[in-house]
């Protein structure tokens, strides 16, 4: 369950993060993951239940509770998260009201994978942040966030061994914003199942890439589940394949590329 992963992130610290474990007295939290987020934190504005108020749909997920974003962060520029605000533009401003490092969590850094194996001064940092959102539409609300300065696809598969469930996952400009590395997101469709994903936030941008690949091969934990009898050692090569079927699945909401990334419009779709 969710609960292992952060347990294991928290290690021994009694710092703030373990007194929001102790609040959540067993209930596992429904975790919104963003890989490959960078500094951008409009997902604390979309996932907000404000958010959800002002643009309503049928059947959407509970919002999250705690936001998980991970980059192993190859340059300085990463260092945003140590100075308030993290983010702040005309309409919004996101203001850290306190932090915590955590354990660190040296994953690997596959030089198949990422433009620069050697990491960053942030790489292997694991930062708790208590943050405040301010939004002239939205209002002013209260968010948990946890930032793993880790590879994504090592971190997916460490986080699996520990059970893990993330309610949401974005794929917004994957690798688009600091270029550290040779992979798409692409494998990251075909485990959304395994996380028990039921809200998959995508630009779509899901073209499978040899780092993509390498991925799936380096990573069995994050490989799409078979869906007939294949040689094993097949199933990783034919996951760009299976992209067609969360692509069926239901589309809610579409946010415009002008509104996210400025990039590609961004879908909204229900896992099942």
């Amino acid at each position: 369950m969710s609960l292992n992963l952060l347990k294991a992130l928290n290690g021994g610290n009694q710092g703030a993060f373990h007194d929001y474990l102790q609040e959540l007295s067993g209930h596992p939290p429904r975790i919104a993951w963003y890989p490959s987020a960078g500094r951008d934190f409009r997902d604390l504005l979309f996932l907000s239940t404000a958010y959800s108020h002002a643009h309503p749909v049928a059947s959407e997920p509970p919002p999250p509770d705690l936001f998980l974003h991970t980059d192993y962060a190859p340059c300085n520029e990463h260092r945003f998260c140590e100075t308030p605000p993290v983010f702040s533009d005309a309409r919004t401003t996101v203001r850290i009201d306190a932090i915590e490092d955590l354990p660190r969590c040296d994953l690997p850094l596959d030089r198949k994978i990422v433009a620069f194996p050697e990491g960053g001064p942030m790489t292997g940092r694991v930062l708790f942040l208590s943050l405040t959102v301010f939004s002239n539409i939205l209002g002013e609300f209260r968010r948990p966030l946890v930032f793993v300065f880790a590879e994504n696809a090592a971190f997916c598969a460490w986080a699996l061994r520990s059970n893990a469930r993330f309610s949401h996952v974005v794929h917004v400009r994957y690798g688009g914003a600091f270029g550290g590395g040779y992979s798409n997101g692409a494998w990251i469709p075909g485990m959304l199942k395994l996380v028990g994903c039921e809200l998959y936030i995508s630009d779509g941008d899901e073209d499978m890439q040899h780092g993509d690949e390498r991925a799936l091969e380096l990573f069995p934990e994050i490989r799409p589940v078979p869906q007939g009898p294949e040689p094993e050692e097949i199933h990783w090569i034919r996951a760009n394949r299976r992209l067609a079927e969360i692509r069926v699945f239901p589309e809610i909401r579409r946010t415009p590329a002008r509104s996210w990334s400025n990039y590609r419009d961004v879908s909204w779709r229900l896992v099942r």
